[in-house]
């Protein structure tokens, strides 16, 4: 059997393949390392990831000299959009 593409193996580590795709890449690691190595990294990379960004404190979401985005009610109009209707 031929090997899976990374990008595939990231889906699947993603959980983004359909069922059938997913069980077919199961099987194929039981017999091939390379691609079981890969998935591996690729799910130790997503943990590192994932803890990284929990342990950033809330200043660490914007960066110095960057305003804070401000989520507005369009149904009112933005006092930040220039667009917006008067």
């Amino acid at each position: 059997m031929e090997c899976y593409s990374e990008q595939i193996c990231a889906l699947a580590v993603d959980g983004e393949l359909a069922p059938d795709e997913a069980r077919r890449l199961r099987d194929h690691l039981t017999t091939c390392r390379r691609c079981r190595e890969l998935v591996d990294a690729l799910r130790a990379e997503n943990r590192v990831l994932s803890e990284s960004l929990q342990e950033l404190p809330e200043e660490a979401a914007v960066p110095a000299g960057f305003p804070r985005l401000h989520r507005c009610d369009i149904s009112t109009g933005c006092p930040f959009d220039e667009n917006r209707r008067s």
